[in-house]
């Protein structure tokens, strides 16, 4: 049977996410010990961050905020870029690396470079855990629109897939012509490689 969207995010992409969380989460850390939610402009916290939790219950036990939890949130999620970069990877990809060095895209390959397009540092946003669990994979603007209650701002969301979205293209280029673009250019020209950047990312990218 085809493996499923979550099957292919805990096998390909969650590895290398779950390790790079840290990292992102130690950048992104304001002076205070917050974090900025990506989508609301809101300040939120970690897990362990007693701001996070509100007052106890009848048990005595305190209460996690989901409101308030910070998670790391995919801006493009990885099942998206299952489809659009598998699509680009095993095609356009496929006819630069076949020009370039006569080699085949293998499916090890082409999962190796969705999973760095997806985890590359700007597609990745600090959001509330009620947020990034309610949006699963969903659209956001969507989400915004059906939840006001979330507070989620449509131009922080519009900018930040702005900024997702001009990073992978980078990324995916990068991993298209496999670090190669100077020998590439010299090899075949720039008028060239401007083609093959245009037909993988559009005409919006300018580093071709």
């Amino acid at each position: 049977t085809d493996e499923s969207a979550k099957q292919f995010r805990e096998r390909v992409i969650n590895p290398g996410f779950d390790k790079f969380k840290r990292q992102i989460y130690k950048e992104r850390r304001n002076s205070d010990g917050s974090y900025t939610d990506g989508y609301t402009g809101e300040k939120i916290y970690s897990y362990n961050d007693p701001h996070a939790y509100s007052e106890p219950d009848s048990s005595g036990d305190m209460l996690r905020d989901t409101n308030l939890t910070a998670n790391a949130d995919h801006v493009n999620p990885a099942n998206q870029q299952r489809i659009s970069s598998k699509n680009a990877l095993y095609g356009v990809h496929r006819n630069i690396k076949d020009m370039i060095k006569g080699e085949h895209v293998t499916q090890e390959m082409a999962e190796r470079s969705i999973e760095k397009v997806t985890n590359t540092p700007d597609n990745i946003v600090i959001t509330s855990e009620k947020i990034n669990k309610g949006m699963k994979d969903g659209d956001k603007l969507e989400h915004a629109r059906k939840h006001p209650e979330l507070g989620m701002k449509e131009d922080l969301i519009n900018e930040a897939q702005k900024k997702a979205e001009k990073a992978q293209n980078k990324e995916l280029f990068k991993e298209a012509v496999v670090e190669k673009t100077t020998d590439l250019a010299i090899g075949i020209g720039k008028s060239t490689i401007a083609t093959i950047c245009k037909q993988l990312i559009g005409d919006s990218l300018k580093i071709c």
